[in-house]
């Protein structure tokens, strides 16, 4: 008798926890249909948006897959303008993906003078950032790379340069589409750093021996040093501030000058 009560409780265990089970896929599946179907016109509208800004469809939504990019363009674009935040979502991707079509085809080579500058230093660092890629580091661009570009110009030209006028070296050096972010970000605390220009002459005669010698090493061995302290400050316990790996260092170079 006891046998045959517990078996009728599990048959009808059974019998109302199917549905319930079935009711939980359900929703759990159309929950997810749902995002999916959310991100999915988030994304056509974003790609509509930048359509409608004057960049090429293929452009725009071979852009899409490079969400990560996107996402920091946002960030960026927030950063500059409070209000940009304040927009539908589908806005802030579209107004990403026109900046990053932009900068990738202002990435032309400078004009009149300024071209045999752009192409000097572009041989000077393009042998680093291959250097540095086969060592299986990545590119890394920030206010020193600013700085160094800087102190190869004016040793080139022997005039000064305005930060705009370094960004559009540095876009002309760097692809852009891929490197934007970091050019933009590096453009804004170059401009906000007080010791810019005193750093920019500490690497005058450095700058000019490379540009001497027809090759350098400075962004080479720069990069590979701030990636260093930049992964052990990720691998350390507390908050990571990406601010603290060269404001904790006297030699904001590293000891390479």
């Amino acid at each position: 008798m006891g046998n045959l009560i517990v078996s009728i409780i599990k048959v009808a265990i059974n019998v109302l926890l199917f549905p319930l089970l079935a009711v939980v896929w359900l929703v759990s599946a159309f929950t997810g249909w749902l995002l999916k179907e959310s991100v999915r016109v988030h994304v056509r509208r974003s790609v509509e948006y930048a359509v409608g800004k004057g960049v090429p469809s293929d452009f725009a939504i071979k852009m899409i897959d490079d969400r990560c990019n996107i996402k920091e363009i946002v960030q960026q674009l927030g950063k500059l303008d409070p209000a940009f935040k304040t927009k539908d979502v589908y806005e802030q991707y579209g107004l990403a993906i026109v900046d990053i079509y932009k900068d990738a085809h202002q990435n032309n080579p400078p004009n009149g003078d300024t071209l045999p500058v752009a192409k000097k230093i572009k041989e000077i660092i393009t042998p680093q950032i291959v250097a540095l890629e086969n060592s299986g580091y990545r590119v890394h661009i920030d206010d020193v790379t600013y700085m160094y570009v800087t102190a190869l110009a004016f040793t080139i030209e022997k005039k000064p340069y305005s930060l705009d006028q370094i960004k559009e070296l540095i876009k002309y050096t760097f692809p852009v589409e891929s490197h934007s972010f970091s050019i933009n970000d590096a453009h804004y605390f170059a401009g906000a750093s007080s010791s810019f220009s005193k750093n920019c002459g500490a690497l005058m005669p450095l700058a000019a021996k490379e540009i001497e010698a027809g090759k350098g090493q400075f962004y080479l061995k720069y990069t590979e040093k701030i990636l260093e302290e930049i992964e052990k400050m990720l691998c350390s316990s507390g908050d990571f501030d990406p601010t603290k790996v060269k404001a904790e260092e006297i030699d904001p170079f590293f000891g390479l000058i």
